[in-house]
């Protein structure tokens, strides 16, 4: 059955990517490129409006992100360290007893009811759902883990140097608290169909949950609002970003000491802040909601269940995954302030590194290649065989949440589906053919779009994961008392 699938989404795409290449040659490329770096230009300007804060300016969106996860950190006492051991042993099965268990679960005034079903067959099929735990996390994850981790990281650490490694991990680490809070909301305010289906996410618990606060006019206009960027994320980060494919301690300090002492020309301290929160935020998505989609799917009847496994997803992609590739590239440029390194920090031209002496330039991906080539030679295949790996788990991760947010927007029916299909695969064409600096900058305001109306929903709602937190832990409690 796998096999069929590659073999199909190969055959699908395989056109799609010679039909790039061939643009390319016959210069359509730059036709496409011109046409989409305006808009990409003016969309990245509007969402990554910037207020003064000394003498930087800092985008609104960063702002929001640091407050929003330092504040779920500090109100949830730190779960990203107390709740870990928890989310470990729940991804593990540890207590999928108290799932069957007489007496616990989900209440029926906590269950949505879909196209007129009666209430205790929702019942039994929110109880059910569609995935394991272990299967929403990796569903989640390879939605987060593509370009983003090596591309991106690599450009991230030519511009802000080896401290903004430093940011990278810290907000990955703060932003397990704001991906336990939306995805735990994501379970509770799921849909699920007479079929089985699941349908959730930012949209359900943005209209659902503010209804219940009395806001449902807010909550509908955010849901909306969410929806329409998530299916332009989809075709952004989520697929034309994709489709454009002893010195462990100097490396160690240059992190620590760039993250609060940069290097001159970074822009200062803030400056290195922000390039650090920024990538790690395009990377492991917390607060952007789109990992509750996924999450939602999940067989469960305690949302906060899924909650604390979602801890575990900035935790893999940004303190794990990114930090690994933002070590490759130190090592590499070891000694990156005078002109023996490979490239001075802050010689970035768009998304591409400068070389030093011939002045070459280099975009993401090559950078990260040539670090790997540098110390083990011809690692750059295996490296490419990654990228494609990664590139195509990604795709399909947010054609999914493309396509879960186009069904809360135009229906469930076959014609609404297929018209979606469609402009997806067709962004692979422009993904390909555009430079990789029109794509991130489209890419990246694109996802980041999605905080302001996920934030502003998790700012009214957090108490609510506050009460699924407490039902969870005492199911638990009542079954480590029973045994």
């Amino acid at each position: 059955m796998y096999k069929k699938v590659l073999l199909l989404a190969l055959a699908v795409l395989s056109p799609l990517f010679s039909f790039a290449q061939d643009a390319q040659e016959a210069g359509l490329d730059e036709k496409i490129n011109d046409a989409v770096m305006p808009a990409a230009v003016w969309w990245e300007n509007l969402v990554l409006t910037t207020v003064p804060v000394g003498e930087f300016n800092i985008p609104v969106v960063v702002i929001l992100l640091v407050i929003g996860a330092t504040f779920f950190t500090i109100y949830f006492k730190v779960p990203s360290i107390r709740r870990f051991p928890l989310a470990i042993n729940t991804v593990r099965g540890k207590y999928d007893d108290i799932e069957g268990a007489e007496g616990h679960g989900v209440e029926k005034s906590d269950v949505n009811i879909v196209d007129g079903d009666l209430p205790d067959t929702i019942r039994d099929e929110s109880e059910e759902g569609e995935v394991s735990h272990f299967q929403a996390l990796a569903t989640a994850v390879s939605g987060t883990v593509g370009l983003g981790n090596i591309a991106g990281v690599a450009v991230a650490i030519a511009l802000g140097g080896p401290g903004a490694t430093f940011w990278m991990i810290v907000c990955g680490l703060i932003g397990m608290a704001t991906k336990f809070v939306e995805c735990t909301l994501g379970v509770k305010y799921r849909d699920v169909g007479p079929d089985g289906t699941v349908y959730g996410g930012p949209m359900y618990y943005l209209s659902k949950g503010l209804k219940e606060r009395n806001m449902a006019g807010l909550g509908k206009v955010l849901a909306g609002i969410f929806a329409i960027l998530c299916v332009g994320a989809s075709f952004g980060g989520g697929n034309a970003f994709q489709a454009n494919f002893s010195y462990i301690d100097d490396a160690f300090g240059l992190i620590f000491k760039g993250a609060f002492t940069p290097m001159a020309g970074l822009g200062g301290f803030l400056g290195v802040l922000i390039v650090g929160f920024q990538r790690a935020a395009f990377s492991n998505e917390a607060g952007a909601g789109s990992a509750a989609i996924a999450h939602s799917a999940v067989k469960t009847k305690y949302p906060a269940s899924e909650g604390v496994v979602a801890l575990l997803e900035p935790f893999i992609d940004t303190v794990v995954i990114c930090t690994m590739t933002a070590l490759v590239i130190i090592f590499f440029n070891i000694d990156g302030t005078n002109l023996q390194s490979v490239f001075e920090y802050g010689a970035v031209e768009g998304s591409n590194v400068i070389l030093n002496g011939t002045g070459e330039q280099l975009g993401g991906v090559d950078l990260t290649s040539r670090a790997f080539d540098s110390v083990i030679p011809g690692f750059s295949y295996v490296l490419t065989i990654a990228i494609v790996l990664f590139a195509f788990s990604t795709m399909i991760s947010w054609s999914y949440y493309g396509l879960q947010s186009w069904k809360y927007l135009f229906g469930k029916g076959k014609a609404a589906d297929l018209t979606y299909k469609i402009m997806f695969l067709l962004f692979v064409i422009i993904g390909a053919a555009a430079t990789l600096d029109a794509v991130i900058k489209f890419s990246d305001a694109m996802i980041l779009a999605l905080v302001f109306p996920n934030m502003i929903g998790l700012f009214f709602l957090f108490p609510k994961v506050r009460e699924e937190m407490k039902k969870y832990l005492d199911a638990i409690k009542g079954l480590k008392s029973s045994n």
